[in-house]
């Protein structure tokens, strides 16, 4: 009688691509680059639809090797929180995604590539996905289509590894911001740019409560409201103003926030607090009237401040 030879389970592999914000910043003639994660696991970085590196804006990392589909998850997302990181701390922008499927192939098509060629094929996941390695596999779609903080892959895979042996833990408000950040360099626009560099700072805010005296007199305030003549709509929408009157402006808070963390910098030759003030100005100033006096407050000089601003505090929050 025969002996059935055991069937080995299957490990799984995780697959993360992300987007740059220009060619050419991971620079290099390769398409593909091994290396080793800090987990011991080999690794790949491809680059997605150009020959090198240096023509390519979208990436994919792959490592396999894990036990389980969780576990190759877990550490997917690890590394995708790193790829968020290193865009924050070199000030590039990255796009990692939402872990959603960007384009999609039927099942019928995908059980007729399987029968007829033996490949599994997935849907191309901008972000993390997870997949066994018991069969060949291959994504639906793998095509895409004056630079700063050029590197190459070797620079990107060490220091990728080494934030994810780190092993800080980033928060949703955290990764939000390092999200609008590197985001903030896909904008064309110098005003775009700054603004959205500006809601990465208000995203971050916590702001406290102000004194009891001040609370006081915004309690007598909504008195005065609810037992006014005013109509209803009105009195909601002052009641609705005067609640948030119980905790510090977003001025305040962003001034609190830089005194906090990054009392002895100065951006722009001012000190961090001042700076963060006279960016807020130049927001409310640009949102309201869609212009700002440009000796006053130039947009440019601004923003390329800021950038180092919120570099600077994002990476002060995550290793708190």
């Amino acid at each position: 009688m025969k002996r059935q030879k055991n069937n080995p389970m299957p490990t799984f592999r995780f697959r993360l691509r992300f987007n740059i914000a220009q060619k050419g910043i991971i620079s290099g003639d390769d398409e593909q680059y091994e290396f080793n994660l800090p987990n011991g696991k080999a690794a790949s970085l491809l680059g997605v639809g150009a020959k090198k590196f240096s023509e390519a804006k979208s990436f994919v990392i792959l490592s396999g090797g894990y036990s389980t589909e969780q576990d190759a998850l877990n550490y997917g997302f690890k590394l995708k929180d790193a790829v968020l990181f290193y865009g924050t701390i070199f000030r590039v922008g990255v796009d990692v995604g939402k872990d959603k499927a960007s384009s999609f192939l039927s099942k019928y098509m995908k059980d007729k590539i399987f029968d007829e060629h033996g490949l599994v094929m997935i849907d191309d996941v901008h972000g993390v996905t997870a997949y066994s390695e018991e069969h060949p596999t291959s994504c639906s779609s793998i095509s895409a289509t004056g630079l700063v903080n050029v590197r190459d892959a070797g620079f990107l895979t060490e220091k990728l590894c080494g934030l994810v042996k780190d092993g800080y833990t980033l928060s949703d408000q955290v990764k939000l911001a390092m999200e609008l950040m590197t985001a903030s360099f896909f904008e064309s626009s110098s005003r775009a740019r700054f603004l959205t560099l500006v809601l990465a700072a208000e995203s971050i805010l916590t702001p406290e409560y102000r004194s009891s005296e001040v609370q006081s007199v915004v309690d007598d305030l909504k008195a005065r409201t609810k037992s006014s003549n005013l109509k209803e709509q009105d009195k909601s929408s002052i009641l609705g103003t005067l609640n948030w009157l119980y905790k510090d402006s977003i001025s305040q808070s962003l001034k609190k926030m830089a005194q906090s963390h990054l009392h002895d910098r100065t951006y722009g030759g001012f000190p961090s607090d001042k700076f963060i003030q006279k960016c807020y100005e130049a927001r409310s100033k640009l949102v309201h009237s869609g212009a700002v006096n440009e000796s006053k407050h130039n947009i440019g000089t601004l923003a390329a401040n800021l950038e180092v601003y919120m570099k600077d505090m994002l990476t002060k929050l995550a290793s708190l």
